[in-house]
């Protein structure tokens, strides 16, 4: 058997309907908590009998994501090539790394 209210424990919840069609009515709460955008897409992953679990997908997912990292590089300059130059030296340390191992090796 699958999760029932009492596992869902401080986690705050609310109803839904589906209706004679098969649609899933989310309330407005429930849906803007979740950070799902009106007219998205969602995967429908059935977990257990009685329980299904939702996950955005597409455009909106990738929208939702830009939105959480605004600002979050504002002094990221790709010109500066910050990421190649510390790429190149962690190669630089781990080659001179192997070189001195294999130096005293016999």
């Amino acid at each position: 058997m699958g999760p029932t209210l009492n596992d869902l424990g401080d986690t705050m919840a609310s109803r839904a309907k589906i209706d004679e069609r098969g649609r899933l009515h989310l309330p407005t709460s429930e849906r803007e908590r979740a950070s799902i955008p009106l007219d998205s897409e969602v995967l429908v992953v059935p977990k257990s009998p009685g329980h299904i679990e939702l996950i955005l997908v597409g455009e909106a997912r990738l929208e939702r994501f830009q939105k959480n990292m605004h600002g979050r590089l504002k002094n990221w300059k790709e010109e500066e090539h910050r990421a190649d130059k510390a790429l190149a030296e962690l190669g630089h340390e781990a080659t001179a790394r192997l070189m001195n191992r294999s130096r005293r090796s016999p």
